[in-house]
């Protein structure tokens, strides 16, 4: 993400009074590291010691409304491949949307953070990626509380703890809608960006549609989902309007988001989990599709990387 805007916040944001909720020590808070280090750097005239304090402030208030035993902070690694995302990318390039400086206090408080025992560095996928494994892997979404700014999280099973308010949402395990306050959560978020795209990621989703002559925005994801009460009736209208704005490519097309927007919750941050996620009552013939587009994307990416490493290696060579 590119949270630049973010950093402005410090001096206008007043503090909240957050009452405390009963410790449950097989409770942990996930902490989007990324994004703290943002948050909290302030602006050029703020102090190390001044941002240092707010993000050290700010993590203890979390740990405080929610519960939770235990804090780690997640961080996607300076040199990550955020699960090959780049690689993937074919209609736009992934995150190339991104501007403005980073704050002053930034490179000290990733540092910080980094150093940290609660930390958790991950190199082949993003931080958000993290977050959705340790959701898939608690005993239950109760044991597990997110806080991110990234609208992302909001597609996984889990607590969820607004980053602002410090309000709780509780999003189950199979669950496809769930809204609070203006914002929907559960696999219905999911589709939806699958349909509107991620425009600070650059990610543009369905890029337009017959019936929607300004593109596929929010209004527009809302309206194709509209009679979708289920998992199932969702991936069906998704899959429909691909089908109907790309009748050839669709399946390549589909794919390509699904894989850049699925938060991946397998160890190995495969870039097929979305597809063992899918809902069932999809199409055999679309279904075939759809795994076709995939062994695409996967020789397709298996030979940049593999192109990468001839010329890094020839680089060595030469050095």
């Amino acid at each position: 993400m590119d949270f630049s805007a973010i950093a402005a916040e410090l001096g206008a944001t007043q503090p909240i009074e957050v009452p405390a909720l009963s410790t449950h020590e097989g409770r942990t808070l996930f902490v989007d590291g990324d994004m703290l280090c943002y948050y909290c750097a302030g602006n050029d005239y703020t102090t190390v010691a001044a941002a240092r304090s707010h993000a050290r402030n700010l993590l203890t208030k979390m740990q405080r409304a929610c519960g939770a035993g235990r804090t780690i902070i997640g961080m996607t690694g300076s040199w990550s491949t955020k699960g090959d995302r780049s690689l993937v990318a074919v209609t736009k390039p992934y995150q190339g949307t991104r501007s403005g400086h980073k704050p002053k206090n930034w490179q000290y408080l990733r540092d910080w953070l980094v150093a940290a025992d609660n930390a958790i560095v991950v190199y082949d996928r993003e931080a958000d990626d993290q977050a959705a494994l340790l959701a898939a892997q608690a005993n239950s979404v109760d044991d597990i509380v997110l806080c991110s700014r990234d609208k992302d999280f909001r597609m996984i099973p889990a607590m969820h703890l607004n980053w602002m308010t410090m309000e709780l949402v509780r999003v189950p395990r199979g669950c496809y809608s769930l809204t609070a306050g203006d914002e929907v959560f559960g696999y219905k978020w999911f589709l939806l960006q699958m349909l509107h795209g991620d425009t600070v990621d650059g990610i543009p989703g369905l890029p337009s549609h017959p019936s929607f002559r300004r593109g596929v925005g929010t209004v527009a994801a809302n309206t194709i989902l509209y009679l979708a009460q289920n998992a199932t009736a969702g991936i069906l209208a998704v899959v429909e309007a691909y089908k109907t704005a790309y009748p050839d490519t669709w399946a390549s097309l589909f794919v390509e988001q699904a894989t850049l927007l699925w938060m991946r919750q397998d160890t190995d941050a495969s870039l097929d989990d979305w597809y063992h996620h899918l809902p069932l009552g999809v199409d055999t013939e679309d279904y075939a599709a759809l795994a076709n587009a995939l062994e695409e994307q996967e020789r397709r990416v298996t030979e940049l990387k593999e192109d990468a490493d001839a010329i890094n290696k020839a680089a060595s060579l030469q050095d």
